[in-house]
């Protein structure tokens, strides 16, 4: 049964995990076709999938990803910086991102 609130690809990770800053996070290297995770808000995760990569006017490593909303892994498409994604999904909650960060 889903929590109040939670959209039905989100989960909620342990709410001991904070994000850092997003100036001490380190990009992580991402492969084309493999699942990680994205975190938005208040310790919710939600898996995606690496599209394609490519690096943006200042040299930033950025993936095009595609959040999963269903079960066969269909959804949003967004563009991101590998320091926004986590390989796990307490790593998603450490990279949390936030449009007002940067």
């Amino acid at each position: 049964m889903r929590k109040k609130g939670l959209k039905i690809h989100e989960f909620r990770v342990d709410g001991n995990i904070k994000p850092i800053p997003y100036r001490l996070r380190v990009p992580i290297s991402v492969n084309t076709a493999d699942t990680y995770y994205i975190s938005t808000r208040e310790n919710i995760v939600s898996p995606c999938t690496v599209q394609s990569t490519h690096l943006d006017s200042e040299g930033r490593e950025m993936a095009w990803v595609i959040i999963h909303e269903t079960i066969d892994g269909k959804g949003e498409k967004h563009n991101m910086y590998t320091d926004e994604l986590g390989r796990t999904p307490e790593e998603a909650i450490e990279h949390q991102w936030n449009f007002f960060t940067r």
